[in-house]
Order: C-alpha cells, then structure tokens, then sequence
C-alpha cells in the first residue's frame, strides 16, 4: 500500500463509527470532544494574539480532532485514561493561565517565538506520531 493511500486512511475519519464492538463506542466522544477543546483554547491562547502565528489554529484543530479521536481508542483500553483525561479538563484551563500567562508578560514581545517554538515542535510531534501510527499498520 502507498504512503499516500495510508496517510489517507488515518485522515479519513476524524469520528470513527460506533458500532458493535469498536473500541471508539466507550468511551468515545466522552473523551473526544473534551480533548479537542483542550487542544483548541491552547492553540487559541498561544496563536491569537499574533495575526501571524493565526493559521497554526488549524493545527491544533487537527490535533484536537485526531490525537483527541486516538486518545478515545486508547482509553477503550485503559480506564485510566478516562480519569487522567477528567483531571485535565478541570484543571487544564487554570494551568494554562498559571503557566502561560505569566510567562507571556515576563517575555512580551518575545513571547510570539515561544509561541512559533512551541507550535513548530507541536508539529514535528504530530508528523512524528502519524508516522509511526502509520509504520505499525494501526490505520
């Protein structure tokens, strides 16, 4: 099979079916949405104030919606998971206050290539983890 042909297949279903005995049936969008808006108000709180780091926005779309949907996967396996993912969404916002806004007033204007850092590793992360979720065969 292609390259192509396999990056297609990990891209083409952002939601996958809930049928049967799929592993995204529990617990799914209980993990899924949460996780996206997650990755949505980071990428909205490191990229919205620079009209030029705007577009990495789509990355952290992307993000929520496909590492969201493999996390969902993943803790079908591991209950674990579930409750580790709780814990993030009530206190990922006051985190991402606590750490990020103190650090974009102590660094100002310098604050838009942390953010380009941060959003450039974010990417190289995501490129590596496709890759190797391709490599397995788990599409």
């Amino acid at each position: 099979m292609s390259n192509v042909k396999q990056y297609a297949e990990y891209f083409a279903r952002p939601f996958p079916r809930a049928e049967g005995f799929s592993a995204y049936r529990f617990p799914g969008v209980f993990v899924h949405i949460p996780l996206f808006f997650i990755f949505l108000y980071l990428g909205l709180y490191l990229n919205w104030g620079t009209p030029e780091l705007r577009p990495f926005m789509i990355l952290y779309l992307i993000l929520g919606l496909y590492v969201g949907r493999d996390i969902a996967i993943y803790a079908h396996y591991m209950p674990l998971l579930i409750l580790a993912l709780v814990a993030l969404v009530i206190f990922a916002p006051s985190l991402v206050k606590g750490v990020l806004m103190p650090l974009k007033a102590s660094l100002g204007s310098s604050f838009f290539v942390f953010a380009a850092l941060v959003d450039i590793t974010t990417l190289a992360v995501f490129v590596w983890y496709v890759r190797r979720w391709i490599k397995k065969g788990e599409v």
